[in-house]
């Protein structure tokens, strides 16, 4: 009714020029041979009336075709709610575990995009992000089915959509749950193929990092596993006593890999203060040390290989009663093939740590050691058989049974000598 409302008003206002103008004035039109006079005010309604008509039928066409789009749009958007709310049922249904309906309502959403994009010429919003998510989940649900190629062929086709105006950051997310799938499947050479074929940027990002570490801890590559805790500690994905553990526990785990002395001491020197001042690190070294340097025959360079050792196991000597047994026992296992080499001044800090803890069977055992070394019989038997007795690890208790049946045989107490070398073969090999 605008558009009659309109032509009311127009009419009126014609009307109303016509009576206020001098209506004498002619307009005369000449059509060949004839004459036509018409009135100037006539002449001006009837200008203003084809303005307004061509005005209007410009506004009908506009309106037509707005209309037209308009309904278009509408049915695109019917569409994409559907196609949305597949999708997010997919989702729903995969987190619920429900993987094959999963991949049936993600299958669908998949077509009715594809549909609509063919029928009506028009993208949907987001088309290559949805498309990406819907591969995402059929590849996320085959997956867990453990239906593997079809997962794989799946990624690659989320991996191969163009996602020049969207989609992108679907598609890196894609590429990182994939890593995640290969690591879960414990398939360490897929993850770490998946891994290189990351954009630099992605690579960069803390679920990339995680990875890292799991691949890593997969391989058993402890180095580029402490670098992976390390940079993770450093974006605050570790925080706290359990970041420290597991560097100083990796730490350990690359020191008893490295192959040389050279590699050896290129880590320790390289190690972080907070990473190499404890008892399980230096106690590490020491053994793999002692396992690349074998204390040699010549006198001065046994005794230099033993100083050096002993000056790296001093911290952890002064904390004894701050270890555990494990690491008690470690480090007497440690100082044992060094007590010929000791100076006076260690010797007299273990008798004085085994008066200070009588009951202790591991300063009972590197006591009495120490004593046999320097052939102290009277002072060494009985500390050996206590330890021989009260020792928890089961080749210490053993060792303690070799060193009375010898100390027995060098005194021609042959008896005592058979006894003794019957109840170390008789120790279990493990407790």
């Amino acid at each position: 009714m605008k558009w009659l409302s309109s032509l009311v008003v127009w009419v009126l206002a014609g009307v109303a020029l016509a009576w206020a103008l001098d209506n004498t004035a002619m307009v005369s039109l000449f059509v060949g041979s004839q004459r036509i006079d018409l009135s100037l005010n006539l002449v001006m309604i009837a200008l203003v009336a084809v303005c307004w008509l061509l005005l209007s039928l410009k506004n009908l066409s506009a309106g037509l075709r707005l209309a037209a789009a308009k309904a278009k749009w509408g049915r695109v958007q019917r569409v994409e709610r559907g196609a949305m709310a597949l999708l997010v049922d997919s989702i729903s249904l995969h987190l619920a575990g429900r993987h094959g309906k999963a991949l049936s309502a993600a299958s669908e959403a998949l077509l009715a995009m594809e549909r609509q994009s063919v029928a009506d010429g028009m993208q949907l919003p987001r088309l290559a992000s949805s498309r990406v998510l819907a591969l995402w989940v059929m590849a996320e649900s085959s997956q867990s089915m453990r239906n593997l190629d079809q997962a794989q062929a799946h990624l690659d086709a989320a991996l191969a959509l163009d996602v020049r105006n969207d989609g992108a950051t679907a598609q890196e997310g894609v590429m990182l749950r994939s890593l995640r799938w290969a690591l879960d499947v414990r398939n360490a050479p897929l993850a770490s193929a998946r891994l290189l074929a990351l954009p630099k940027a992605v690579s960069r990002r803390i679920q990339a990092w995680r990875s890292r570490l799991d691949l890593a801890q997969l391989q058993d590559k402890p180095l580029a596993a402490l670098e992976a805790v390390r940079t993770l500690t450093k974006h605050g994905a570790f925080t706290g006593f359990a970041s420290l553990s597991l560097q100083r526990s990796l730490a350990v785990k690359v020191i008893n890999s490295v192959d040389d002395e050279a590699g050896l001491q290129a880590f320790w020197k390289s190690l972080p203060a907070i990473e190499r001042d404890t008892a399980d690190a230096s106690l590490a070294w020491a053994k793999r040390y002692l396992d690349f340097n074998a204390l040699s025959e010549q006198a001065d360079v046994a005794k230099a290989t033993a100083q050096r050792v002993m000056k790296q196991l001093q911290p952890v000597w002064h904390r004894y009663d701050d270890l555990t047994n494990d690491q008690q026992i470690r480090l007497a296992v440690c100082i044992e093939p060094l007590v010929p080499y000791l100076e006076q001044e260690w010797v007299a800090q273990v008798e004085l740590a085994q008066a200070q803890h009588t009951s202790d069977a591991v300063l009972q055992y590197l006591a009495a050691q120490t004593y046999m070394q320097r052939q102290l019989w009277g002072k060494a038997k009985p500390l050996l058989e206590r330890s021989a007795k009260g020792l928890s690890n089961t080749s210490l208790r053993r060792r303690a049974w070799v060193s009375l049946a010898t100390m027995a045989t060098e005194q021609g107490d042959l008896p005592a000598a058979a006894l003794a070398w019957q109840a170390g073969a008789q120790l279990p090999e493990s407790l």
